[in-house]
């Protein structure tokens, strides 16, 4: 774009000694300002895909967002009686750290993934699968987190299974866990355990 400027005719001779004349000038365009005009770099974004830092920030902003709305306590027995493993795995921090006491025999596994595929591979595959109770409770920086399901294991007659853990929490979700495990009992098995138990309660009477 240009513009046409006159110089003044009336400046004094001894100011301006040369003929008044038309001076072009030239001006520049604007620069442009919408996200169409700017390369993708500058967006953040190639070939129309954003790039992996913004999409684990995104992943990030989500996972403590969530926590904002329900503690990880909390979203770990949600996603763990609903059985998202997905969500299971969020809740816990990378470097997670799980001290098991099972039936045959103490068990050590270590960080989110391989603490979700632990429990994935007791709970995923069962069918009638049924949540009796889970509590969780404070206690000092800990938390006692329990939870007693039922379920059918490969056409199997139904067992009931009950296993409590302290956990602690931090700002990147739940970093240690101590499990205690009750193992995997027949429900009828448990049932004729009571009717011994109650029983012999009587007879101590």
């Amino acid at each position: 774009m240009c513009l046409f400027v006159r110089a003044s005719a009336h400046f004094p001779s001894t100011l301006s000694p040369f003929r008044s004349r038309a001076r072009r000038v030239q001006i520049p365009p604007p620069r442009p300002t919408s996200s169409s005009a700017l390369g993708p770099d500058a967006l953040g974004v190639r070939d129309g895909r954003k790039s992996t830092e913004r999409l684990m920030f995104g992943r990030t902003c989500r996972r403590y967002l969530g926590f904002m709305h329900e503690s990880a306590p909390d979203a770990f027995l949600s996603a763990l009686s609903a059985r998202d493993f997905g969500r299971f795995a969020d809740c816990l921090a990378p470097d997670a750290q799980a001290r098991m006491l099972l039936p045959p025999g103490p068990e050590v596994r270590s960080g989110r993934e391989e603490i979700a595929r632990r429990f994935e591979g007791w709970f995923s595959r069962a069918s009638d699968f049924e949540v009796l109770d889970s509590h969780r409770v404070q206690v000092g920086l800990r938390n006692r987190l329990s939870w007693r399901f039922r379920m059918s294991r490969g056409g199997q007659p139904r067992e009931i299974i009950e296993q409590v853990a302290f956990v602690k929490a931090g700002p990147g979700g739940i970093y240690e866990i101590d499990l205690l495990c009750s193992g995997f009992m027949r429900e009828e098995e448990g049932l004729a355990s009571c009717a011994v138990d109650s029983a012999t309660t009587r007879g101590a009477r």
